[in-house]
C-alpha cells in the first residue's frame, strides 16, 4: 500500500515507478489526506510506504493504527516529510517504533548518495546511484531511535537510508528513507528518475515485508 498525504498524481507516479521495477505485485494507493485506514484494512498488505506533503487526515489515529499494524507483523517504510516537518503522531511516533526521529525539513543544495555503510544490506541490492535533484528535500534530523541503524548516507553525511529490526510485538522490520518519493517525472527539482530511487523504495518494501513477492503491497 502507498499511503500518501500528497497530490494523487504524484502518488500514482511513485506507484508507476515501483511497478516498473518488476519486484512488486499489485500496489494500491490511498490518499491519506482524506482517508485513515483501519488496522484491519492495513493488514491486507504485507508492507506500507507512507509519506506526507500535506497533513494526514488524522495523524494520531493513523499513527496508532500503524503501530498496531507493525505489532501484527506488518512492514512499514516512512519517507519525507512524514519523518520530517509533517510527521506522523500517535504510537508510531514513539521510540518503540521510530527509525529516524522526526525533526524539521530542509531543501539542500543538490545531494547524491554518499557513503554506503552496509553495501550487502538487502535494501542496497541493485542500487548504485541516487541523485536527490536540485531540491534534495530531506529531514534535518540525524538522530536515530534505539536499535535503528544507517545503511547509506547522503553526500553531506546525513542519513539517507535507515532500518530497524525486531520492532513491536512481532519483531517486525522498519525502514526510513530520508528523501521525498516523487521523482522529477512529477516535478523537475525532485530526485532524478534515471537514478535508483525506485529500486531503493521497492527494496525497502520487500525488506520490511519479508521479501515476499506478494499480490498486494
Amino acid at each position: 500500500m502507498i499511503l500518501a498525504a500528497d497530490d494523487p498524481t504524484w502518488a500514482n507516479e511513485v506507484k508507476a515507478k515501483l511497478q516498473a521495477t518488476g519486484l512488486l505485485g499489485t500496489i494500491d494507493v490511498v490518499n491519506a489526506q482524506t482517508v485513515t485506514p483501519t488496522v484491519a484494512q492495513m493488514q491486507a498488505y504485507k508492507a506500507i510506504l507512507t509519506w506526507s506533503n500535506y497533513g494526514y487526515a488524522n495523524n494520531s489515529t493513523l499513527g496508532n493504527n500503524l503501530a498496531s499494524y507493525v505489532d501484527g507483523g506488518g512492514g512499514l517504510v516512512v519517507a519525507v516529510f512524514a519523518n520530517a516537518s509533517i510527521s506522523l503522531a500517535g504510537n508510531i511516533n514513539t521510540s518503540a517504533y521510530q527509525v529516524l526521529v522526526p525533526a524539521s525539513q530542509t531543501q539542500s543544495a543538490q545531494l547524491t548518495m554518499g557513503t554506503v555503510l552496509l553495501p550487502s544490506h538487502p535494501i542496497m541490492q541493485g542500487v548504485s546511484t541516487f541523485n536527490g535533484g536540485t531540491s534534495s528535500f530531506k529531514s534535518t534530523s540525524t538522530t536515530l531511535a534505539p536499535g535503528a541503524y544507517r545503511i547509506a548516507n547522503w553526500s553531506n553525511g546525513d542519513p539517507l537510508i535507515m532500518a530497524r529490526d525486531n520492532v513491536g510485538a512481532s519483531n517486525a522490520k522498519r525502514a526510513d528513507l530520508n528523501f521525498f518519493p516523487p521523482s522529477n517525472t512529477s516535478r523537475s527539482d525532485f530526485w532524478q528518475a534515471n537514478t535508483d530511487g525506485a529500486r531503493i523504495m521497492a527494496n525497502a518494501l520487500l525488506y520490511v515485508g519479508g521479501k515476499c513477492y506478494c499480490s498486494a503491497l
